[in-house]
């Protein structure tokens, strides 16, 4: 085989690795464009009793499904898989890395809303929510005891309560009985005797 034989045949085998890699440079776009579009699915309706989600790490992220009851639940987890937030008929709750509810929105026992926050522990730190219509604000110790409320007085005015940690009454803020535009204030002791503070004097009860 002389020289000029052997620069052929080296030129043909190049031709042949060049095809090779635009045909390769062509074709793997395509491929895994291809690949890349069967993971892409669109439907009208799916229809099933559970739906879950996960992330990059193969951990729940999200779970949507119907709870024994038979009403839809969703609950959404962190990155750990610990649960985060649950979803139902009755609201939403919220809980920490320990499994512990902190936060709840709600609907309240006569059918206003309510909002629940409590500690890392799941005990009630505050709660605003609606009774018979009227709007109400409580604060608890961490005995779960009421401490302080914040509501609406009999006459239609604003009237504000402080107890002890044992729960007795201490302080009420309100508008006068009969006279909305008169404020009173009420002191007890722990005997249980008070004083009233109004426009109109000091009154005293023992």
């Amino acid at each position: 085989m002389n020289m000029k034989q052997k620069l052929t045949y080296m030129l043909i085998g190049c031709l042949f690795t060049m095809s090779g890699y635009v045909l390769s440079i062509i074709i793997n776009p395509l491929t895994q464009g291809e690949a890349q579009d069967e993971k892409i699915a669109v439907f009208d309706k799916i229809t099933c009793k559970k739906l879950e989600i996960v992330n990059d790490y193969g951990k729940t992220a999200a779970e949507l499904s119907s709870s024994p009851g038979g009403y839809g639940l969703l609950k959404t987890y962190n990155n750990e898989g610990k649960l985060s937030t649950k979803l139902d008929i009755w609201g939403m709750v919220v809980f920490n890395d320990e499994g512990q509810s902190v936060a709840a929105l709600g609907e309240a026992f006569d059918g206003g809303g309510f909002l629940r926050i409590d500690n890392h522990e799941g005990g009630s730190l505050a709660k605003l929510d609606s009774f018979l219509g009227v709007g109400g604000l409580t604060i608890y110790n961490d005995e779960g005891e009421s401490v302080a409320t914040l509501g609406q007085s009999l006459s239609g005015g604003g009237v504000l309560q402080f107890y002890n940690k044992e729960g007795k009454q201490l302080v009420v803020i309100s508008s006068l009985e009969g006279r909305p535009n008169d404020g009173l204030i009420n002191i007890y002791n722990h005997r249980g005797e008070w004083r009233s503070f109004s426009a109109e004097g000091v009154s005293r009860m023992e």
